[in-house]
């Protein structure tokens, strides 16, 4: 079937359509994580303030049983536990939410590109035909296996960041300001690494359920599709996996 200008309007809508609801959805996730993170900054401010106290009674950095009895740092970790449960599961709701609509946009958009390829006397009409072939059961199906593969990475969230930070905590630091803001400099960076994986997550199980949508769609219309091409944008964002196969 050839390719028309229609074809590639409708390419584009759905392209727009996908980035536009996997951006937004990111985009709040990282929003989520920075607030969460002002939050907590003071806490760990106060913390560190602490341990460096501690470190200086000691003459060495407090060991982790040390650390754990001290009050700010205690504060600091009950705080940061809760802050990541309710982040993660927020970031969890936001990318379930751009999962149902890369589906739902190309289940409304693929019939489009398929009917677009096929005489403009008939377009239209089959446009209609090439969506009622595509069962709702397998449009379910999708979702499910999409939202099952993103709860997996964001479960794990709060108990890696969790180590992550605690982690930074035991480094023995460099003495005197340089080293206390270095220090919650490395606190910041592994908390952050949360919104780095639940961003991922969500980019990469939205993207693979619009793939599986519209193979779907496909699948259902084997007698009008015959094949299909690779394509990825080219930009900075693009991932080597992706790159390899575009054309």
């Amino acid at each position: 079937m050839p390719v028309t200008r229609e074809t590639l309007t409708r390419l584009r809508e759905l392209r727009e359509s996908v980035g536009s609801a996997v951006d937004a959805a990111t985009e709040a996730i990282s929003a989520t994580w920075a607030t969460a993170w002002t939050g907590l900054s003071s806490s760990w401010s106060a913390a560190l303030a602490a341990s460096f106290g501690k470190a200086g009674a000691l003459g060495y950095w407090p060991r982790p049983w040390e650390l754990s009895q001290i009050p700010e740092v205690s504060a600091a970790t009950t705080a940061t536990a809760r802050a990541t449960r309710d982040t993660a599961a927020a970031s969890a709701s936001e990318a379930s939410g751009a999962i149902d609509a890369v589906i739902v946009a190309t289940v409304a958009t693929e019939p489009l590109i398929i009917a677009s390829q096929l005489p403009a006397s008939v377009a239209v009409a089959m446009a209609a035909v090439v969506a009622g072939r595509v069962e709702p059961d397998s449009m379910r199906r999708v979702n499910a296996t999409a939202q099952r593969k993103l709860a997996s990475p964001l479960r794990s969230l709060p108990r890696d960041v969790a180590q992550a930070v605690s982690r930074e905590m035991l480094r023995s630091p460099a003495p005197g300001d340089a080293g206390r803001s270095r220090m919650i400099g490395r606190i910041e960076a592994a908390f952050d690494g949360g919104r780095q994986r639940a961003v991922n997550a969500t980019r990469t199980e939205s993207l693979d359920a619009q793939r599986a949508a519209a193979s779907a769609v496909h699948n259902a219309n084997e007698d009008l599709v015959g094949g299909w091409r690779w394509a990825c944008n080219l930009d900075v964002r693009v991932c080597p996996a992706c790159l390899a196969m575009h054309g």
